[in-house]
């Protein structure tokens, strides 16, 4: 994440690719946001939508450490 908004700072390219990914993201997420307007109001759906894109970085994160060091053996 950090890497990313750095390069976005430098690169009109990558900001286009941050907001695009974060776009394709809340609309995968829709009924879930949807559902937590509804129910908590805007300041949770944010919650949830900050929430679940950490747990996504990290789970990939994981995926790849663990493919790294899989080849390296």
């Amino acid at each position: 994440a950090i890497a990313g908004s750095t390069a976005c700072l430098f690169d009109l390219r990558w900001a286009c690719f941050v907001l695009s990914v974060l776009t394709l993201r809340g609309a995968a997420n829709y009924y879930l946001l949807s559902q937590a307007v509804k129910t908590k109001g805007c300041m949770f759906a944010t919650y949830c939508f900050v929430t679940g894109l950490i747990i996504s970085l990290c789970i990939v994160s994981g995926a790849v450490y663990g493919k790294l060091l899989w080849t390296r053996k």
